[in-house]
């Protein structure tokens, strides 16, 4: 933890001794990784879990704004007789903020389909489809002109959906590493 924070403070500290470079506007590649809390609330149904989600992205850059499609594997929540597991495929919008330094704040939103499949013991599984949407903030690193290094937080909510074990809402909050080449 000590090497991650020391680690962090030389990048922000890097970012305000060098001067930026300007961003390459473009088609990018993301790809993300980090730790998260999901929670499923419902009727007679609470758990939660910690896992590690990750997810691709596709998206283009124009000046300040970040515009892509996403897919992301959340983690597996289990509980003593039934699991639910979600994926989700959202279109998503970044604003980073148009700082001179290698280190730009960015803040975004995204709204789109999950894929909910939820599996009883003794019974059969069933997969649900539903809205999901998410709001989030972090810090990106520019590596190069057409490299950043991502550093975030993201809340995902999910619409609730119906199942054999009623009607559940899952949440999560995810913290992520990720790393984007603009072509």
């Amino acid at each position: 933890m000590k090497k991650l924070i020391i680690f962090i403070a030389m990048l922000l500290c890097s970012g305000q001794v060098v001067a930026a470079t300007a961003l390459r506007n473009g088609l990018y590649l993301n790809g993300k990784v980090g730790a998260a809390r999901t929670q499923v609330k419902g009727d007679n149904v609470s758990a939660k879990k910690k896992g590690i989600p990750f997810a691709l992205a596709l998206g283009a850059r124009i000046y300040h704004f970040r515009v892509e499609a996403e897919y992301a594997f959340m983690p597996k929540v289990k509980a003593k007789d039934f699991e639910v597991q979600s994926d989700t495929a959202l279109a998503q919008v970044y604003y980073d903020f148009p700082l001179k330094s290698r280190i730009r704040p960015f803040l975004n939103v995204g709204a789109g389909r999950h894929s909910t499949k939820v599996k009883q013991v003794g019974k059969v599984s069933k997969t649900q489809h539903g809205i999901a949407y998410n709001l989030g903030g972090g810090l990106s690193f520019s590596i190069s002109r057409a490299s950043n290094f991502d550093l975030g937080y993201r809340y995902v909510r999910f619409r609730e959906i119906k199942s054999q074990i009623g009607k559940i809402e899952p949440e999560s909050h995810m913290v992520y590493i990720g790393w984007r080449y603009v072509f």
